[in-house]
């Protein structure tokens, strides 16, 4: 609410959109209908936007200057915490990363137009970081012995969609495999 109002004073034309994870869009459904929405706890990377509900006091400012809540998936914070890391050389935890998310989101909407991106937070551990930026590698999987009905596997996907427990699931029993390759697809931002 405090970087509303002070938008608003700056620049009484400036568009300020609000981004929540889609898991805890609490905000979101507020903003829309008017009034305090409460939400159980949601399970979202974004631990620092694990609200259940807007305040008393700041859910009138919102409503009155904010322009739209988006809401962004936890796979579209991974792909900013990506951007970040790679093309920017920073390390900002997921809820520092929706700013950016909620900006691809609007793509097109923002086409020709000046946009400021609030980025916030640094505050993840190296194992979290690099196990969220791992889940979206893609990887190719072969098991290293021949598969059910002697059939040998080959398939791709993510790291999070692959992983041993899923083929244990699927097979009804252990796996022993082999990554034949991997590599990590990069979309473009200005696509």
């Amino acid at each position: 609410a405090g970087g509303l109002l002070a938008a608003a004073a700056l620049n009484p034309a400036c568009a300020v959109y609000g981004v929540e994870p889609e898991a805890g869009n609490d905000g979101q459904q507020s903003f829309r209908k008017g009034e305090i929405v409460s939400i159980p706890t949601p399970k979202t990377i974004a631990d620092g936007a694990q609200t259940r509900f807007l305040g008393e006091l700041t859910f009138p400012i919102i409503k009155s200057h904010a322009q739209d809540i988006l809401s962004v998936s936890d796979d579209d914070l991974i792909h900013s915490m990506r951007f970040f890391f790679e093309r920017m050389k920073m390390v900002v935890e997921p809820t520092g990363c929706l700013s950016l998310a909620g900006a691809l989101h609007l793509g097109e909407k923002l086409k020709g137009k000046r946009v400021g991106i609030l980025i916030s937070g640094g505050n993840v551990d190296s194992e979290t970081f690099c196990r969220l930026l791992a889940g979206d590698i893609l990887v190719e999987f072969e098991p290293s012995s021949v598969g059910r009905n002697g059939i040998m596997l080959r398939t791709s996907g993510t790291v999070r969609q692959l992983c041993p427990v899923g083929l244990k699931q699927a097979w009804g029993n252990p796996v022993n495999f082999t990554v034949c390759a991997a590599g990590h697809e990069r979309r473009s931002l200005c696509a």
